[in-house]
């Protein structure tokens, strides 16, 4: 992607109605991929909801769950400034002024403390969560950056996917691409004994996918303490 190019995304993307669902008992988060000069950008947006499960007899109280679910995602053209996606997500943010999401949680790798001031520069109206995606073992962060396994984003999403407490929203213009994406996610082992997470076959993109991964992963540890998830097996869906 290059910063000098002032390509903007096409009107179909404007927000519109979009986030009329947004109320103010929901948490979301917004996940960035922001692309590089062969990739697309992404923005996903997730929202996590307590919503009233049963009744509880015996304690004589209700019974809650937590229902997560991809409410919105989109890719922008390639050759996307990184102007421009940072004022999309502006205009996402705003869009959601019913329920300001708690952060926006952005893949950093490879970009720069540069473009992530730009975001910062936005006034985005939520915590800014840089992340830098490794292909290590362990979760860290300082001073506010976040380096995050590859594989804690996809195992999480995974896990979430398959004891179905992620859904994907009907009527968004990627879903049925997200869903391909999420099909295609595969583990490869390398010559060195390391994991690889990446889309299968030659062409294929996980630039939605890592963007709701982000999200999810974000709102999922929040609400955990910072716990990691359980591992199950390594297809997504």
């Amino acid at each position: 992607m290059n910063m000098n190019e002032e390509k903007s995304p096409p009107r179909a993307m404007q927000v519109g109605g979009l986030f009329e669902w947004a109320t103010g008992n929901a948490r979301t988060a917004l996940g960035v991929d922001i692309g590089r000069r062969l990739d697309h950008a992404a923005i996903a947006v997730v929202e996590e909801r307590r919503v009233k499960s049963g009744w509880d007899a015996a304690a004589w109280r209700d019974l809650f769950e937590i229902q997560t679910a991809v409410r919105h995602v989109e890719r922008l053209p390639l050759g996307t400034s990184f102007t421009s996606v940072v004022n999309r997500i502006k205009t996402v943010t705003e869009a959601l002024r019913e329920a300001p999401p708690m952060a926006v949680v952005m893949d950093a790798t490879g970009v720069g403390d540069a473009v992530v001031e730009m975001v910062a520069r936005a006034e985005i109206g939520c915590r800014l969560v840089p992340v830098t995606i490794t292909s290590g073992g362990e979760v860290t962060e300082s001073d506010g950056w976040w380096n995050v396994p590859k594989r804690e984003l996809v195992v999480n999403l995974q896990v979430m996917l398959e004891q179905r407490k992620l859904r994907v929203a009907g009527g968004m213009a990627e879903a049925a691409t997200l869903v391909r994406e999420m099909r295609e996610m595969r583990v490869k082992i390398t010559a060195s004994g390391r994991e690889q997470y990446a889309a299968r076959g030659k062409g294929e993109h996980d630039d939605l996918v890592m963007a709701v991964a982000l999200a999810a992963w974000w709102l999922e540890r929040r609400r955990w303490g910072g716990q990691r998830v359980g591992e199950q097996s390594r297809r997504l869906v």
